[in-house]
C-alpha cells in the first residue's frame, strides 16, 4: 500500500509546487511597467520644462515692452479676473462703459479741470480700457487707476465710481502739467511712476513701463 501511495504523493506535490521557471519568469512583469512609468514621467517633466522656458521667454518680452509680467496674473487670487498681457485686475469683471456716458463724464471733468478731454480719454484707455472696475496689481483703482494715497489727497470716496475717478484723475493731470510747466511727457511719466521718479531723473525715468506708457498716450493724442 505504501509503495502505491508514495509515487502518487510525489506527483501531487510536484503539480502543486508548479514549474520552477514560472517563478523566475514572473519578476520581469513587475519591472517593465515601472520602466514605462519612469519614462512617461521623464517625458512629462521635459514637456513642463519646455513650457516653463517658453513662459519665461514671453515674460522677458513683456518686460522689454514695458508690460506687466505674465506671472502677475498667476499670483492673483480668485475671483479676480486678469486682462491678458496687462497687470490690470477686474474686481468684478465688467464691460467698458457705454461710449456716450463715458464721453459725457470726460467732457465735463476735463472742462472743470481745464485739461484736454482727448488727453483724459487717452489716459483712461491706457489705464483701464474704459472699465470702471479695474484695479492694478500695485493697487491703483478705477477708470483712471488712482493709487490709495492719491484718492485720499483728492477726497475720492469711491474709486470705482466713474464720475469720481475721472474728476480726480483729470485734476491730477492738471496738477502735474502745471508742476512741469506744460511738459506733457514729464506729466504723464509722473502720473505713471510718480513725481519723485521724474524729479530724480530730471525727465522721463529710464523705466521701460513708463517710457512705453508715455509713448502710447502721446501717440493717441497726436
Amino acid at each position: 500500500m505504501l509503495r502505491v501511495l508514495l509515487p502518487l504523493w510525489f506527483t501531487m506535490a510536484a503539480v502543486s509546487a508548479g514549474p520552477p521557471q514560472q517563478t523566475a519568469a514572473a519578476a520581469p512583469a513587475s519591472v517593465v511597467p515601472e520602466q514605462i512609468r519612469t519614462q512617461a514621467i521623464s517625458r512629462m517633466q521635459n514637456s513642463l520644462d519646455k513650457q516653463l522656458a517658453a513662459v519665461r521667454k514671453q515674460a522677458s518680452a513683456y518686460i522689454a515692452l514695458g508690460e506687466a509680467k505674465p506671472s502677475d496674473a498667476f499670483l492673483l487670487p480668485w475671483p479676480k479676473a486678469v486682462e491678458p498681457a496687462t497687470n490690470i485686475v477686474f474686481i468684478i469683471p465688467c464691460d467698458p462703459m457705454p461710449e456716450a456716458e463715458l464721453e459725457r463724464i470726460v467732457q465735463e471733468s476735463a472742462a472743470r479741470q481745464k485739461v484736454s478731454p482727448k488727453l483724459v480719454r487717452a489716459v483712461i484707455t491706457q489705464e483701464s480700457g474704459g472699465r470702471p472696475c479695474a484695479e492694478s496689481s500695485a493697487g491703483a483703482q478705477g477708470l483712471m487707476q488712482l493709487m490709495p494715497e492719491v484718492q485720499r489727497e483728492l477726497s475720492v470716496a469711491d474709486p470705482f465710481d466713474p464720475q469720481q475717478s475721472v474728476e480726480a484723475g483729470s485734476k491730477l493731470l492738471r496738477t502735474l502739467i502745471d508742476r512741469y510747466a506744460g511738459d506733457l511727457p514729464k506729466a504723464l511719466a509722473a502720473y505713471n511712476a510718480g513725481p519723485g521718479a521724474v524729479d530724480r531723473a530730471s525727465g522721463i525715468p529710464p523705466i521701460p513701463e513708463t517710457i512705453n506708457y508715455v509713448a502710447r498716450i502721446v501717440k493717441r493724442i497726436e
